[in-house]
């Protein structure tokens, strides 16, 4: 198999990738249980470290969702991210096709999505309360 990195950040570019925030520790945790869900076949990289590879994405955006990046520069982010990283690996696909064809699910999602996000310290201090594994991985949560 040939594998194409960029120079730079030593990312495949062959393979989709995960882009998170990489500064939020709420999302180095939720991050590790995405890593386990998908059998770690995904790669991931905190947008921090991308170095301007995808210049038609704001970079601002990175730190409000996560995206799912494709080779050919496509791209998801937040909720629908998410879910289709379960169907890249056959995994949870109920929950796209859910996601996709119930009607008002995706609006939903996508709005209690964007209030987490809004909201990440409140849920980093949550996902504590409820999950003996968090620790504090970052000063911002």
């Amino acid at each position: 198999m040939v594998c194409n990195q960029n120079q730079t950040t030593g990312i495949d570019t062959t393979q989709p990738l995960l882009v998170w925030d990489g500064d939020c520790g709420f999302c180095r945790f939720w991050l590790s249980k995405w890593q386990k869900w998908t059998w770690y076949r995904i790669p991931s990289a905190p947008y921090q470290s991308l170095d301007s590879q995808y210049p038609h994405i704001n970079p601002d955006s990175f730190s409000k969702a996560v995206y799912l990046i494709f080779p050919d520069g496509s791209f998801h982010f937040g909720v629908r991210a998410i879910l289709e990283s379960f169907g890249l690996v056959n995994r949870h696909r109920w929950l796209l096709w859910s996601y996709q064809h119930i009607p008002g699910l995706a609006p939903i999602a996508e709005a209690s999505y964007r209030f987490v996000a809004t909201h990440r310290p409140q849920f980093g201090r949550l996902t504590k309360l409820l999950f003996s594994s968090y620790t504090e991985l970052s000063k911002s949560d």
